[in-house]
């Protein structure tokens, strides 16, 4: 499954984010309230290490808040270092998610 964030495509929505693999590029943190309607972007990310980023993130308490008791899901766009910190940027320019607004 696949979906597109900004004219990139990511793996996921996936619930559980020990499914993400450990590999380097972007992820997102998305919700919705119904099944019908579209995802919203509520943190983005990047790492060397997404799953364990994502898992492991400090961030959590400030997602849960932002999902207003709505489901998390995860999706993650695998790249290389060089381009994670671009499209990090590019992708919370386009969005403004919630969490970690710097």
């Amino acid at each position: 499954m696949s979906i597109q964030i900004g004219s990139y495509t990511f793996e996921g929505p996936i619930g559980t984010p020990e499914s993400l693999r450990n590999n380097s590029g972007v992820y997102a943190v998305l919700t919705r309230r119904l099944s019908t309607e579209p995802y919203t972007v509520i943190d983005i990310g990047e790492s060397g290490g997404i799953r364990d980023r994502v898992v492991n993130h400090d961030r959590s308490a400030e997602r849960a808040r932002a999902n207003q008791g709505n489901g998390i899901y995860f999706a993650a766009c695998y790249c290389n270092e060089r381009d994670r910190g671009r499209i990090e940027s590019e992708l919370r320019t386009a969005y403004r998610p919630v969490c970690g607004v710097r």
